[in-house]
């Protein structure tokens, strides 16, 4: 991570999730549902009060309830040749 990258989020009690600064950008949120966790590659287009506007693939843009995201981490990938 360099400073100009926003570090991984994780909630707490107290510490509710900061959107703002992965707009734009490609991200894997971990989204909890009933009691399974999934990591969700795509970009973060845009949010509400309640809700996170998400790209998964190409052109598939589906709203994503805030309360369902456990975190956020940027997305990287390795490739291994």
């Amino acid at each position: 991570m360099t400073a100009d990258s926003p570090s991984s989020l994780t909630p707490g009690p107290a510490a509710p999730l900061d959107f703002e600064p992965w707009l734009g950008m490609r991200v894997i949120l971990r989204v909890a549902f009933a009691e399974i966790c999934v990591p969700l590659p795509g970009t973060l287009l845009s949010e509400t009060p309640s809700a996170l506007r998400f790209r998964i693939g190409d052109g598939w843009d589906v709203d994503i309830f805030k309360t369902m995201v456990l975190a956020v981490e940027p997305e990287t990938w390795t490739d291994i040749t």
